[in-house]
Formats: C-alpha cells, sequence, structure tokens
C-alpha cells in the first residue's frame, strides 16, 4: 500500500477524518491498495485495524439519488471483492449518504449490492454512533489481544441516531 498524493477531497470525506480524528483514530487518507495486477485508491485506511473506509454520497431528489447512491455501491463492492483478494485480513465499510432520502430506504437498497462490506453505515449520526461502539470495542478487545474492529454498529445505534 502506498500513499496517494493530490485528489479532491470532499465535505463528506473531510467530516469523517475530523470524526475519526475526534475519537483517536490514526488513519491516512487516500490509500492506494496493491491487488495484483489492478490498484485502488481508497478513502480512508486506519492502518493499526487494518479497516478500509470509502464514503460516498448522492443529493437530490430520494428516488434518483437512491438510485445513483445503488450504482456506487455496486462499484465498491467490485472494489472491496478485489482488495479482499488481495489482503483477506482488511476490514471494509462504506459510509453511503442520500440526506433527502431515509436511511431505512437507503438500506434497503444497498445492503444486498454491498455483500463485500464488512459493516455499512448510511448517516453521519450513525458513523457516530458507529466509531463510539468501535472505539469501546476496540479498548475493551485490547484487554484480550484482539485487535479486529466490531462489523458493524452496536445493536443501539440505530435508535439513538433516530432510526430505530
Amino acid at each position: 500500500m502506498r500513499f496517494v498524493n493530490g485528489g479532491k477531497v470532499t465535505d463528506q470525506e473531510r467530516y469523517v477524518g475530523e470524526v475519526l480524528g475526534s475519537f483517536g483514530m490514526g488513519f491516512v487518507r487516500g490509500y492506494a491498495v496493491g491487488c495484483g495486477k489492478k490498484t485502488f485508491v481508497v478513502d480512508f485506511f486506519v492502518p493499526k485495524f487494518k479497516v478500509v473506509l470509502e464514503c460516498t454520497c448522492s443529493d437530490g431528489v430520494p428516488s434518483h439519488a437512491v438510485g445513483v447512491l445503488a450504482q456506487k455501491c455496486a462499484y465498491l463492492n467490485y472494489k472491496f471483492r478485489k482488495i479482499k483478494a488481495g489482503d483477506p485480513a482488511l476490514v471494509c465499510g462504506v459510509l453511503a449518504e442520500a440526506p433527502k432520502a431515509h436511511p431505512s430506504r437507503i438500506r434497503g437498497e444497498i445492503y444486498d449490492i454491498l455483500d463485500e462490506a464488512d459493516f455499512i453505515i448510511t448517516s453521519l449520526e450513525e458513523l457516530h454512533c458507529f466509531l463510539r461502539g468501535w472505539s469501546l470495542g476496540l479498548e475493551a478487545s485490547r484487554r484480550v489481544g484482539d485487535t479486529q474492529p466490531q462489523k458493524g454498529p452496536q445493536s443501539d445505534c440505530g435508535a439513538e441516531a433516530g432510526q430505530g
């Protein structure tokens, strides 16, 4: 893997970087992951825990935004499949947002598409909850020597984020 300089940082990525930093997650933005003959640049890589996080967002009318998001997620699923083929130990997750669409509609459309994702987050509120649960899980797992993150938000995240 190597760091790739350049590339435009979106507002969503800037915010995610701030949130990761606020939880003490060391990360690298714009990492290139070699997968055989292909190289994929990922939005965020948390090296200590071997986590790849991709961010995608689609604005606009909810029906159109969710359709566009589904197309983007299909590509991310392909990307995750190739990345995991190159390094099966990597944990791959996505923050997929369509701010004007209801989170349950987003989940209904993208969960089946993202079968290679280890975790799927559909809002910034859910990201906060996920990272809070993840950081607590990592603290607990450090005591027993396991450094793998928990795969998926804690059970109370949906209700806390107003989605349950």
